[in-house]
C-alpha cells in the first residue's frame, strides 16, 4: 500500500508561520538584536570578580588593621600549605629508619670461634707463658697487651672464660650491633627503627626500640647483664671484654637510600589540608588586625579570578527563550498562530527585560 509522502512546506500551519516570519522580518531582526543585547548584559551582570571587587590584594598586609570588610561571594576551597607542611613533618617523625642485618655475620662468628680454639690449643700445648705470648702475637699482632694475656694464661678458670667469651660474642653478633650515623636520622622516628633480617633468603622486617638495640657504646653493660643471666662470676667481665672487643664489628647497617625512599613514599601519601570557605563568610573584618590565616584566605579568594554566577545567568536566559512557549500555552494556541505584530513583540521584549 502506497503512502503519500509528507512535505513540510505543504502543511498549512507551517506555510502560515513562514509567511508571518517573512512579513515581520525587520521586526524579528530588531528582536534578535535586542535579545542578544539582553543576553550580553545578563552575562556581564553575572560575573563576580573573586569577591574582591575593585580592591587590590596589595591593600592588605598581615598585622595591619583592616579598614573594610571582605566577604566571599561564593564557596572557595584551597590547600593550606602551612598546615599541610606541618602534617608532613609530623608524618616523617612516625617513619622508622631502616637497618639491615649483615648477611655475612656468620663468617664473623666462625672467625671468632677459630680464635678461641687457637687460644685453647696453645694454652694446652705451651708450658711457658712467654712461648704462648709469642704464638699469639704472631697470629694476632697488636690485638692484646701482654699483661692481659698473662692474666688469662694464669687464671684457673681460663677454659671457662674462653667458652663464655665465645657464647657472649655469638649472642652479640646474632642480636646485631647497630651503627647509628651522626647525621641523617633526625628526620625519622626518634624512638624506633626497622630491622631487616634475611631468613632463608626471605626478608623479615621488625620494628624495635632504639634503646633496646645493642651498640658498641652499650656493649659493656649488656655483657654484664648477660653474664648475670648465665650465672657467671662478675670477675669474668674484664676478661670477656678483652677477648671480644677486638673482634666486634657493627653488623646492623643503616640503609640511607632505602630509608629516604620509605620517607618519600610516606610523605606522598599525606593528604593536603583543604580549607573550605563558604559563600558569604566574612574573611576580613573591618577594625580587626589581619592575621596570617586571614591573608591566606584572601589570597585564595583572589586566585579564583572571574567567577560566573550560573544561577543568575541561566535564569533570565531560560526565561527569554521559554516566554513564547509559555504564552502559547497560556492562550492555548499553536506557537505559529500567535499574533506577529509590533504590540506582541514589544510585550515579549518588555517581559524578558
Amino acid at each position: 500500500m502506497n503512502r503519500k509522502k509528507f512535505n513540510i512546506f505543504e502543511n498549512k500551519y507551517v506555510f502560515s508561520f513562514l509567511g508571518n516570519l517573512h512579513k515581520n522580518s525587520k521586526i524579528l531582526l530588531l528582536l534578535a538584536i535586542a535579545f542578544l543585547l539582553l543576553i550580553t548584559v545578563t552575562y556581564l551582570s553575572s560575573i563576580e570578580e573573586s569577591g574582591l571587587g575593585r580592591l587590590n590584594l596589595s591593600d592588605f598586609e598581615i598585622g595591619m588593621v583592616a579598614d573594610r570588610d571582605v566577604i566571599a561571594s561564593h564557596e572557595i576551597s584551597y590547600i593550606d600549605e602551612k598546615a599541610t607542611n606541618i602534617r608532613k613533618e609530623a608524618r616523617k617523625q612516625t617513619v622508622t629508619a631502616i637497618f639491615q642485618y649483615n648477611r655475612d655475620s656468620a663468617a664473623m662468628i666462625t672467625d671468632f670461634s677459630a680464635f678461641i680454639t687457637f687460644l685453647k690449643t696453645k694454652m694446652q700445648n705451651m708450658t711457658r707463658f712467654d712461648q704462648f705470648l709469642l704464638e699469639v702475637q704472631q697470629e694476632y699482632p697488636g690485638y692484646f697487651q701482654p699483661e692481659q694475656l698473662e692474666a688469662l694464661y694464669e687464671s684457673s678458670n681460663r677454659n671457662d672464660i674462653l667458652s663464655t667469651a665465645q657464647d657472649i660474642y655469638t649472642l652479640a653478633i646474632n642480636e646485631g650491633i647497630a651503627a647509628f650515623p651522626d647525621q641523617g636520622m633526625e628526620r625519622f622516628n626518634q624512638n624506633d627503627i626497622e630491622i631487616i633480617r634475611y631468613i632463608n633468603n626471605v626478608p623479615d622486617r621488625s620494628e624495635v626500640s632504639k634503646k633496646s638495640v645493642l651498640t658498641l657504646d652499650n656493649f659493656e653493660p649488656w655483657v654484664k647483664t648477660e653474664l648475670s643471666a648465665m650465672n657467671k662470676p662478675a670477675s669474668f667481665l674484664n676478661m670477656v671484654l678483652m677477648l671480644t672487643k677486638p673482634f666486634l664489628k657493627e653488623n646492623l647497617i643503616y640503609q640511607s637510600k632505602e630509608s629516604d625512599l620509605k620517607l618519600e613514599n610516606a610523605v606522598k601519601l599525606v593528604a593536603p589540608v583543604v580549607v573550605v570557605i563558604p559563600a558569604e563568610q566574612r574573611i576580613i573584618r573591618r577594625g580587626f588586625v589581619i592575621s596570617e590565616e586571614n591573608y591566606r584566605q584572601l589570597e585564595a579568594l583572589a586566585k579564583t579570578g572571574v567567577y560566573i554566577n550560573l544561577q543568575r545567568f541561566w535564569g533570565p536566559y531560560y526565561f527569554c527563550w521559554s516566554l513564547p512557549l509559555q504564552l502559547s500555552l497560556f492562550f492555548r494556541q499553536e506557537p505559529q498562530a500567535l499574533p506577529m505584530n509590533s504590540n506582541f513583540l514589544f510585550l515579549w521584549w518588555s517581559c524578558s527585560a
